[in-house]
């Protein structure tokens, strides 16, 4: 069986900045998958198109692939990066459940503030405040201390 990256290889080319398929000379269309992000099928299985991309010019396929703006449809290679599991989900939007309404910032029962990020080695906190731009300005500090 072809593993997926001889399987890219041998079925698109990057022209210009464009994913065209070689044996029907055409740019390569698709569709949007359930997440939002540009998919196409090879042999009746689903690729992202932002992966593909970064196969080609790469000439190797990661586990994860980033896009460093966060828009699913900039598949520029300049706007893709490797990364790790870790490093990809600290470049998610904002959940839309959450009360504070910035990332990486909670509020407790008694309505203080705390800031946090995850790490490898667990959550790091911040000392609660009753001020959301304080525990904005802690969320800050605590990226630029562990990222």
């Amino acid at each position: 069986m072809t593993n997926t990256l001889e399987l890219i290889q041998k079925k698109f080319v990057l022209r210009n900045g464009v994913v065209y398929s070689i044996y029907k000379n055409r740019p390569l269309k698709g569709g949007l998958d359930s997440l939002g992000y540009p998919t196409t099928s090879i042999d009746g299985v689903p690729y992202r198109i932002h992966r593909i991309v970064f196969a080609l010019v790469h000439g190797y396929l990661p586990r994860y692939v980033d896009h460093i703006d966060r828009d699913k449809a900039n598949n520029d290679i300049s706007n893709l990066r490797e990364v790790t599991n870790t490093e990809n989900c600290r470049n998610t939007p904002l959940r839309p459940h959450s009360t504070t309404k910035v990332k990486g910032v909670g509020q407790n029962r008694s309505g203080s503030y705390y800031a946090y990020v995850n790490t490898p080695d667990g959550r790091r906190r911040k000392k609660a405040t009753f001020s959301l731009e304080q525990a904005t300005q802690d969320r800050k500090d605590l990226e630029y201390e562990y990222y």
